[in-house]
């Protein structure tokens, strides 16, 4: 695996993709882990730059304005991963997570907004 590390929103808590993902081996810290429940966007937005984690959210609207802000603002980020749909089954998701991961390695994934989507086959 490429070794990506994620952060998985509020948006993202669903316990069965959390397991499925971790148990696939992939480096997964949470909302509730890192005691970020509650906190706004911007704030889960530098927690997740802070541990150098791309972030994984269903929140397409908000994380994409803090997107193009911060590249304006000659920012970086580990990058951001979302799922436009908010019914994406646990495999759909843990589908597309692993094969995220498998295809990019970290610098490939940095200052990028990627749909979940394009990674499922």
């Amino acid at each position: 695996m490429a070794g990506l590390r994620f952060y998985f929103d509020e948006d993202s808590l669903d316990a069965d993709v959390v397991d499925a993902a971790r148990l696939r081996g992939l480096d997964v810290v949470t909302a509730l882990d890192a005691g970020m429940i509650g906190k706004p966007d911007d704030e889960q937005f530098a927690f997740a730059r802070s541990e150098a984690r791309i972030l994984y959210t269903a929140n397409v609207g908000d994380f994409a304005r803090l997107h193009v802000s911060l590249l304006a603002a000659d920012g970086t980020h580990p990058g951001i991963v979302v799922r436009a749909r908010q019914q994406m089954s646990i495999g759909e998701q843990v589908r597309g997570l692993v094969a995220l991961d498998a295809r990019l390695n970290p610098e490939q994934a940095q200052d990028r907004l990627l749909y979940l989507a394009e990674f499922l086959d």
